[in-house]
């Protein structure tokens, strides 16, 4: 992993495989996940490990006035202000690489294979799960303030069928294009429920090329207006999940269930940037075999914390489409 060496013939630091380890974990999910695209820059996550909090700002811009040759120029404001926001969903895990010595054997090779299985069938539907949850909080929460800047409410009951699903997808983002500006390169995220209705949609003619001795027929609809369709699983795409504690009764498996009542979301469409979902590990400590009294083996603790910011600023530039209740779990 670039930025790490670590020493020959002599066991690492505690403080290089903790470093290593959460390099491992933020590789995993910048390469897995639907709301990948949502990730603020990387100086903005690693600002947040070990305390889940981050200075958000709002930023006042008034527009220009006339210059004038005698008065010069007209005054006009221009402001920030700082709010501390910490991150709402603060998890974490200790586990046991049993039998293994990470101090002494080849760190890459042990932590790469662990850090993979962990991201790619905990880490990354968990994270998916609470980031789409949050974003249709946020929205909710303020649809109505919403419509009163765009004229539009940007969060809309809608039941996708295949003769209506790609144009509604359109309509959004004409809507979307009336208050940014922005025609193209939208955020997509489509329910992996209604993948077919657009595959099937009656709204399009599909052409079909072939090319070649072999005739290769693509019936996928892969964009819409210019911007691109993003498939999640169905599982994640729900307006609310419970969240296991890995305590309760019932609950000592930990992950992130849809809950009872939980509405599909059909679709997330989103301006570029405009939804941001912030990922932050800490390791915060390494246990070798011979300080781990409860087993055999290399004890890793880690903490997680998972949130999706939308500025206020930025909330016109989102849309959600959910489906009608009866298309909950």
């Amino acid at each position: 992993m670039a930025g790490f060496t670590f020493p020959t013939g002599k066991a690492n630091t505690i403080e290089a495989v903790k470093e290593y380890i959460k390099s491992r974990i933020d590789a995993g999910f910048a390469i897995g996940g639907a709301t990948q695209i949502w990730r603020p820059w990387e100086e903005f996550t690693q600002g947040l490990s070990g305390a889940g909090s981050v200075m958000l700002s709002n930023i006042v811009v008034d527009g220009l006035g006339n210059y004038n040759k005698t008065t010069g120029f007209p005054t006009r404001g221009g402001s920030i202000s700082w709010e501390e926001y910490k991150l709402r969903f603060d998890r974490g895990g200790s586990y046991n690489l049993d039998r293994v010595d990470i101090f002494q054997v080849a760190l890459e090779s042990v932590v790469d294979k662990w850090a993979g299985q962990l991201s790619r069938k905990e880490l990354i539907p968990e994270r998916d799960k609470i980031n789409i949850m949050a974003a249709f909080q946020r929205v909710s929460a303020t649809a109505t303030a919403t419509a009163t800047i765009t004229g539009y409410n940007n969060l809309e009951t809608f039941t996708p069928a295949a003769n209506n699903v790609i144009g509604k997808t359109a309509e959004v983002l004409d809507k979307l294009f009336d208050f940014t500006g922005i025609d193209s390169g939208y955020n997509i995220l489509v329910n992996g429920k209604y993948k077919n209705m657009f595959t099937a949609s009656t709204e399009v003619q599909k052409t079909r090329d072939v090319t070649g001795p072999v005739a290769a027929i693509e019936t996928r609809v892969g964009s819409v207006s210019g911007s691109n369709l993003i498939w999640v699983p169905s599982a994640r795409m729900k307006t609310a999940f419970t969240i296991r504690d890995g305590v309760t009764s019932g609950q000592e498996a930990g992950g992130v269930v849809a809950a009872s009542g939980a509405q599909d979301i059909v679709a997330i469409i989103s301006a570029p940037d405009t939804i941001q979902s912030v990922d932050a590990v800490d390791v915060t400590n390494v246990f070798g075999p011979n300080e781990n009294q409860t087993a055999d083996a290399t004890r890793i603790n880690m903490r997680f914390f998972y949130d999706t910011l939308i500025t206020t600023e930025s909330l016109p530039g989102t849309y959600i489409l959910v489906a009608p209740a009866a298309g909950g779990p």
